[in-house]
């Protein structure tokens, strides 16, 4: 991949963090999609972290005990 970058910002010698692949967040936009993933449904996640901790760590655990947890919404009315 490559990336425009301004003159200024090669002048103060910017170094860029690693690009993720394209195939992280589709394979994960595909595995969200499963029932295994049924778990998350609803909730906000992010692709590039790893699906089997989220399956089977304190995440999971954390998901299961808070019905809030990870969730986006307006409260107060």
């Amino acid at each position: 991949m490559q990336v425009a970058w301004q003159g200024s910002t090669k002048r103060s010698q910017f170094r860029a963090l690693k690009w993720d692949h394209v195939d992280l967040p589709s394979h994960f936009a595909v595995w969200a999609a499963t029932k295994e993933a049924r778990f998350l449904h609803g909730r906000v996640v992010w692709s590039k972290w790893d699906v089997d901790e989220m399956i089977a760590g304190e995440f999971r655990e954390k998901l299961e005990a808070v019905p809030y947890f990870m969730r986006v919404g307006i409260r107060g009315w």
